[in-house]
């Protein structure tokens, strides 16, 4: 068991009870010190202490996903501060803030995704922290999350090779924001927006920046009605359907893979 958990690259732990996370699995997690990938879905139990001493003794980590996780910002600020990580998964984590978000040596991410399940929990104060100390990011999707010109400035200013970002649900990425990108991100080539209060103002905006921008997707934002083609080679993909966003908008099978049903960044 021993060489067993020491040689693991992978694990992904689904509905383990309340009991088993430190009696069972706890010593093989802290064990594992090859891990690679961890991946926690829907599991009762105290997991900040393991995910603590996980995070102490496991150097190679480097993809994370926590949904729907018995975790607060001990176990994420845990994760958060692996050297390695590069790929960080949070989704319907209500204990988490932007306090676990603030990472000081998550300088190597290059993928975060986040679903607040309009909390209010994960906001400008985290996104901030990612701007400043992670300028590798090359994808970012927010789902339920409500940022503003102040982070996104951040993120466009600081992270210069961020190539695909997703909104959905967000209240307050309007046409000032959608121009914020436009404006700055000028390696982002594939942009996705569900359910935000965004215009035919902002999309001429995009339609002005943005150079290397291959995909545009947009679904449910009801200002929107038509999209310009810009550049002879940008895929457009414009749904103005008035239906609601559904409330389980992220799951097991990726976000980058379908957000809310739309696929995103394939």
């Amino acid at each position: 068991m021993v060489a067993f958990a020491e040689n693991c690259k992978v694990k992904h732990l689904r509905g383990i009870k309340k009991g088993a996370a430190s009696d069972l699995i706890g010593p093989l997690i802290v064990g594992a010190k090859n891990l690679k990938t961890f991946k926690l879905f829907r599991c009762s139990g105290d997991w900040d202490g393991l995910l603590e001493m996980f995070a102490e003794n496991v150097s190679c980590l480097v993809e994370v996903h926590l949904e729907r996780p018995q975790v607060s910002d001990r176990g994420l600020g845990a994760v958060s501060n692996c050297l390695g990580l590069e790929i960080l998964h949070l989704v319907k984590a209500p204990e988490c803030t932007n306090v676990g978000l603030v990472a000081d040596r998550c300088k190597h991410l290059r993928k975060l995704h986040i679903d607040g399940s309009k909390m209010n929990r994960i906001g400008d104060e985290g996104l901030i922290a990612i701007a400043r100390r992670c300028p590798n990011l090359k994808e970012l999707v927010l789902i339920d999350v409500n940022p503003t010109l102040l982070s996104l400035g951040l993120l466009a200013a600081n992270c210069q090779n961020l190539e695909c970002l997703a909104l959905c649900g967000s209240e307050t990425f309007g046409d000032a924001e959608i121009s914020c990108i436009a404006a700055n991100c000028g390696a982002l080539r594939k942009l996705c927006i569900k359910g935000c209060p965004v215009s035919d103002h902002g999309m001429e905006a995009l339609a002005g920046g943005c150079p290397s921008l291959v995909k545009v997707k947009v679904r449910k934002c009801r200002g929107v009605n038509w999209l310009r083609e810009s550049h002879g080679s940008l895929a457009v993909n414009l749904d103005t359907g008035a239906n609601e966003i559904p409330e389980d908008v992220a799951g097991e099978g990726g976000l980058e893979e379908n957000v809310a049903g739309l696929k995103y960044f394939v």
